[in-house]
């Protein structure tokens, strides 16, 4: 069952390790078009929020980087593949700090 966790100002309701597992072998279908809108509607508004001329997009950018990058050929693990970054041992890594915010960002979209 998802448990909350601290996330700054938002609240994040993140799932088990076994149930990410359990998703990414029956992926539900994506509306990605969808998907692109909601994220970018999400960084026009945070942008707006903000008002200082920053910008998640290089967060997320960032993010999508650190979780390709962290696939290791020899287990299988690791990589984009079930968004596991979220777990530790990844999200403590000491590369991956501040990725919380990007990844606290999207959480809304992930649940809808």
């Amino acid at each position: 069952m998802a448990a909350p966790v601290a996330g700054g100002t938002l609240a994040l309701y993140v799932a088990s390790y076994e149930e990410v597992l359990a998703k990414v072998n029956k992926p539900a279908k994506v509306d990605l078009k969808a998907v692109k809108h909601d994220i970018a509607e999400l960084i026009e508004k945070d942008a707006e929020t903000r008002g200082d001329g920053t910008s998640l997009i290089g967060t997320f950018v960032r993010l999508a980087w650190h979780c390709s990058g962290s696939f290791s050929k020899v287990d299988g693990t690791g990589g984009s593949n079930g968004a596991l970054m979220r777990f530790n041992p990844e999200a403590s890594w000491g590369a991956n700090a501040g990725l919380l915010v990007a990844r606290a960002a999207l959480e809304p979209i992930k649940v809808s």
